[in-house]
């Protein structure tokens, strides 16, 4: 079992899922978060498959902090691909600090559920087994 020290930091490489909440296919996405001392800065990119951003590789900046075992962060589109909207997301840290995993927001428009976990070997399989298993 990892120490909560072992566990501090969130820097490092996240594979994860978002959905949404109508009948659309989850979006894959790659996030980099850097946390200093509580604030948590970085990027994404993804490649949805719907959308007007359908198949393009699409970027975002990562802006928020976490406290304990909540994370909030604010995800930006670079260009204003596929839209110029700020997203907040509202997770916990689970797992030993191995995920992340809470809901997506846009203001008065909608929302989504999101996971994302540490890169490794397995971790993209694991990620949409346990995000497959949540839709149950």
């Amino acid at each position: 079992m990892a120490s909560m020290a072992e566990w501090t930091q969130l820097t490092g490489v996240w594979l994860g899922l978002y959905s949404y909440p109508r009948k659309l296919e989850p979006v894959g996405f790659t996030a980099t978060l850097i946390e200093t001392a509580g604030a948590i800065s970085g990027s994404s990119h993804e490649k949805p498959q719907q959308g007007k951003a359908s198949g393009q590789t699409i970027f975002a900046t990562l802006n928020g902090h976490r406290s304990g075992d909540v994370v909030e962060f604010v995800k930006r589109y670079e260009g204003g691909i596929p839209h110029s909207l700020a997203i907040k997301y509202e997770g916990t840290v689970r797992d030993e600090g191995a995920e992340i995993e809470g809901r997506w927001i846009i203001p008065r428009m909608w929302s989504g559920r999101f996971l994302m976990i540490r890169s490794g070997p397995k971790a993209e399989a694991i990620v949409r087994q346990k995000y497959e298993r949540a839709l149950i």
